[in-house]
């Protein structure tokens, strides 16, 4: 006969409630009678949502660092050709009709700021493009490597740098290495996205507008 024997029970303390002064997790404390209230975090500005925010909660002197030039998405126009995915390739596009342009939801109020990157290539121009190499950055395979560029000298003009899907203001073709000159609220294709194109005046007023409609 085999004798076995039967597990310990273990006694646990009893069970006392938290303090409510108690950390809960890195950043984040406990209020009396409240929720755990996290720490502030400065937020990145990426959105014009951002911007305003930023400018309601802090003032004009907050946002006037980034009032400069900038794209603001607006959404897209025309779809890339089905060709096997290569990296660091631009792909073909296939354009909407006219005047036809879809939102998209993660370009709508994006804000790209066009302003010259520690390693330019050139202090005359803001170069535009997918590359890494580019001043300003858009992984957006519809794009090519350097697909266009910005004179830094006001007022601001853009030029195609020969690239496979074309740039266009306000539905008009940018011939390559010849400038057209931007002006408040023109609408910027680079590919397949469509920009919108405010100097640092009217970026100040769309952020106006939009803390407006956040309040």
């Amino acid at each position: 006969m085999r004798i076995g024997f039967a597990p310990r029970k273990l006694k646990l303390p009893p069970w006392r409630p938290l303090s409510r002064r108690m950390v809960f997790r890195r950043g984040s404390t406990r209020r009396e009678g409240g929720r755990p209230r996290r720490a502030q975090v400065p937020r990145t500005l990426r959105y014009l949502r951002d911007y305003a925010e930023r400018l309601r909660a802090d003032g004009l002197d907050a946002v006037r660092p980034h009032l400069r030039p900038v794209l603001v998405g607006a959404g897209m126009k025309g779809q890339l050709e089905d060709t096997p995915k290569r990296r660091r390739r631009t792909h073909a596009m296939e354009p909407h009709g006219p005047g036809e342009h879809i939102a998209v939801q993660s370009l709508l109020d994006r804000v790209w700021p066009l302003r010259p990157s520690e390693h330019a290539l050139d202090d005359r121009f803001i170069s535009v493009g997918h590359a890494h190499d580019a001043d300003v950055v858009i992984p957006d395979y519809s794009l090519s490597s350097l697909h266009a560029a910005f004179t830094i000298a006001r007022p601001m003009a853009i030029t195609d740098l020969r690239s496979l899907n074309g740039t266009h203001v306000n539905d008009e073709p940018v011939a390559p290495r010849t400038f057209t000159t931007l002006h408040d609220g023109d609408r910027v294709r680079l590919g397949r996205l469509v920009m919108r194109y405010h100097d640092g005046r009217g970026f100040l007023d769309a952020l106006r507008t939009m803390a407006a409609r956040l309040s």
